[in-house]
């Protein structure tokens, strides 16, 4: 009777203490990153790092960015994952139960334009570089491609009047480089390889567009907030980069 009584009153206790402090926390996490190359890949290493010190294995999940991050995570695919803000309405319908929950903004994302120089020298706005061009604005279910295809749609850019193509942000430098596209658009940290390499280019046709109407946007745009890219800022060494520019930029949660 007595070891009985025990066992009941301890299956009793661990019942309760199970149900005021919830289940013990995981030993191990899974967390959607982004695209090889790009800044989430990179962050996601910093924090697997940072974690396991402290006793929590971290399993790294590539994906195509972040609307594919967040579909993912209501899906119950990932534990974890990085966002852009001004993703998460996209998909919100998926998400009846609310299940996804904001941790903290980490940093400003800032939306790079690389282009070639025009034909033409002096043009009436940044929108008319676009115009029956060659334009790569990120892969599907990417954040990138999300934020492109809506600046470009309130300036009147489609699929009508310019080749708009879904490319990884690696392929897009690349074909960017070698002069087989004209313009390209990637949302990524400054410590992204992709956005150091094309800023460093020796290529004297290669040039980063300034945001000339970024009052404008953030208007239009809530989640964007505008930064300015100081001359040398990135590298005073090389002067990196070489002139002052205004840019865009959503937060990373």
């Amino acid at each position: 009777v007595f070891w009985t009584t025990v066992i009941v009153l301890t299956a009793i206790a661990a019942v309760v203490s199970y149900r005021l402090t919830g289940p013990p926390p995981p030993d191990k996490i899974r967390l959607a990153t982004g695209e090889s190359g790009g800044a989430y890949a990179s962050f996601g290493r910093q924090y697997q790092k940072a974690l396991e010190r402290n006793g929590l294995k971290v399993e790294l999940v590539p994906t195509q960015g972040s609307v594919d991050n967040l579909r993912q995570l209501i899906e119950g695919k990932v534990d974890v994952a990085f966002a852009q803000s001004g993703t998460y309405e996209e998909i919100s319908a998926a998400d009846e139960e609310m299940v996804v929950r904001g941790i903290a903004a980490i940093g400003l994302e800032p939306v790079w334009v690389f282009y070639r120089q025009p034909d033409v020298e002096e043009l009436p706005s940044d929108v008319h570089l676009f115009l029956n061009r060659k334009l790569a604005i990120g892969e599907p279910n990417s954040g990138t491609n999300l934020i492109s295809r809506k600046i470009l749609e309130v300036n009147g850019i489609d699929d009508e009047n310019t080749t708009l193509l879904e490319l990884p942000m690696t392929e897009a430098a690349e074909l960017l480089k070698s002069g087989t596209i004209d313009a390209a658009i990637f949302v990524s940290s400054y410590r992204g390889s992709v956005i150091q390499d094309l800023l460093d280019t020796d290529d004297e046709d290669l040039h980063l567009l300034g945001i000339r109407r970024h009052e404008a946007y953030t208007r239009l745009f809530p989640y964007l907030t505008p930064i300015e890219l100081s001359e040398g800022v990135l590298d005073l060494r090389t002067n990196l980069p070489e002139e002052t520019s205004a840019l865009l930029a959503p937060s990373v949660l």
